[in-house]
């Protein structure tokens, strides 16, 4: 399940269990909530999860345990709306598509922005989310690569002094100096980057985006505003052709390619990630 970043959300997680359970919640390896005694509600135990255990993308690890033993493991994955919701919610009332029941309405708003956002991720070939996950580097060139690119930096090992973040020209020493180099005027004990060239290095933190770039924002509306079109609108988008006596139908084939909307697709083409599939 999936829940939307900064944002109060419900969790529910069913299962026989006849008792209490206690739940621990991660990020990565970072407990950032837990919850204990907490007791079914119809045949499941919901819990909210708050803004701050929401507050990055990413994924969610819950641990619910139990005292006979009893212990499983739940995934959420927090989202960045691919637009505002309120934009969203906009664009349907624009299109006089938004349901006058709320909660059908906030019902539509999360389906319409899941839609797009599948759309989006299909047609880009990258999710605009986050992931805390561990890479690995040889040597200090690819190390300062993989560290411009992500967005924290929890743990490298073998560790590192701030100073390598700043420039790459001289690796500061890590727990040991080698042999034959010295502390410089400061204190420091700096090495050559070729010294470690062949240094494999674990990174642990998190990649990928923490917030939607605006052209990614504007392609979804626009395709929102087209997937809540009335009946003879999305037929034109569809048809170029009508005739009724021969029961002819000629399709625009544009409608078919990329996300179906070009302006959409301008604006995501430099989103694009290039790939080959072989067969």
């Amino acid at each position: 399940m999936y829940v939307y970043k900064d944002s109060n959300s419900t969790v529910s997680f069913t299962h026989p269990y006849p008792g209490s359970l206690d739940a621990k919640i991660y990020r990565g390896t970072t407990l950032v909530g837990t919850r204990t005694g907490w007791m079914k509600t119809d045949d499941s135990y919901v819990i909210t999860l708050d803004y701050n255990e929401t507050e990055k993308p990413g994924i969610l690890r819950i641990e619910w345990t139990g005292i006979y033993p009893f212990k499983r493991t739940q995934y959420v994955e927090v989202v960045t709306p691919i637009a505002p919701l309120k934009y969203i919610e906009s664009a349907l009332i624009e299109n006089g598509a938004g349901s006058s029941d709320v909660t059908s309405f906030n019902q539509q708003i999360t389906e319409m922005e899941n839609t797009v956002r599948l759309i989006i991720q299909a047609y880009t070939g990258q999710n605009f989310s986050a992931v805390q996950e561990t890479r690995y580097a040889k040597g200090t060139t690819e190390l300062g690569r993989v560290l411009n690119q992500a967005i924290e930096i929890d743990v490298v090992s073998p560790p590192l002094t701030a100073d390598l973040y700043q420039q790459y020209t001289y690796l500061n020493i890590k727990q040991a100096p080698p042999e034959g180099f010295s502390p410089g005027f400061d204190g420091v004990i700096r090495v050559p980057n070729d010294y470690y060239s062949n240094t494999r290095y674990t990174i642990t933190g998190l990649w990928g985006w923490l917030d939607i770039p605006a052209a990614v924002q504007e392609a979804a509306l626009i395709l929102v505003k087209e997937l809540s079109c009335n009946e003879t609108l999305y037929r034109d988008r569809y048809l170029q052709v009508v005739s009724y006596a021969d029961s002819r139908f000629q399709f625009n084939p544009m409608a078919f390619s990329g996300t179906g909307n070009v302006k959409a697709d301008q604006l995501l083409d430099e989103f694009k990630r290039g790939g080959m599939i072989i067969v």
